[in-house]
């Protein structure tokens, strides 16, 4: 049975040829068995019923069923390593929708996925190999957006080296003005959490971007911002030490 050709479920018996078909590989009856169990259309209503037919559908190449999963997951379970899942599988049996929305995942480190730039233009950069065309006004933005991002990602790390440098130095200088127990454990209960937070969030700003002036922009604001921070951070430190010193 073709993608898209109906068989027309009147009886028992149809039903139990779909299922016959569906057990000997028939990505589409295989996907039209499972809206049977979700329906409980000449069979009980089963969930779990459902959910294998409609992943033995996913694999031999059913779109459907893929959509029907990818809402399921997301949308219903909330399930994201199974969303995630359905997007890299329909990349690997060449579902462009399916490759750019996982390129975006992780361009821009939706779904709790962690931003990893390589891996999106390594998406885009194959889909473009295989002269996969793009007609969704969305997907080319996407697209562009990350080819842009890559080809700057040099000068971007070049700037958030800098701004990691401009961060310890002022570190190791508070760490040599309170050389005293006391001034070590300020480091580590204010400084060290600081600088934790402070460089991703420096760092994610300057990778989302959407070109490399606003990235410049970007840094520099950072690093405007963060001096009037430091020398209020070592003018308080020097106070609580005063103050607990009874100078």
């Amino acid at each position: 049975m073709k993608e898209n050709e109906k068989m027309v479920l009147d009886s028992e018996n149809a039903f139990e040829e779909l299922r016959i078909a569906a057990d000997n590989g028939d990505a589409e009856a295989q996907f039209r068995i499972a809206e049977c169990y979700k329906n409980g259309q000449f069979c009980k209503k089963s969930i779990d019923k459902w959910h294998i037919y409609m992943k033995k559908a996913e694999a031999n190449g059913s779109i459907s069923a893929r959509n029907e999963l990818l809402t399921y997951y997301h949308d219903k379970v909330k399930n994201i390593s199974g969303y995630i899942s359905m997007l890299k599988s329909g990349r690997r049996q060449g579902d462009k929708n399916a490759a750019i929305t996982l390129a975006d995942v992780y361009a821009n480190g939706k779904e709790g996925e962690s931003v990893d730039l390589e891996y999106a233009y390594k998406i885009v950069k194959n889909l473009k190999d295989n002269d996969v065309e793009f007609d969704d006004p969305k997907q080319l933005a996407i697209i562009e957006k990350i080819e842009f991002r890559h080809e700057t990602m040099a000068t971007r790390k070049n700037l958030i080296l800098v701004f990691k440098i401009f961060i310890y130095a002022f570190a190791a200088s508070l760490l040599l003005n309170f050389m005293s127990l006391f001034g070590v454990i300020l480091m580590a209960m204010v400084i060290g959490p600081s600088i934790k937070w402070l460089i991703p969030w420096f760092e994610s700003l300057v990778q989302k971007a959407d070109n490399l002036t606003m990235a410049k922009i970007v840094a520099a604001i950072a690093g405007i911002i963060s001096i009037p921070i430091t020398l209020l951070t070592l003018f308080a430190l020097r106070i609580i030490i005063a103050a607990c010193l009874g100078v």
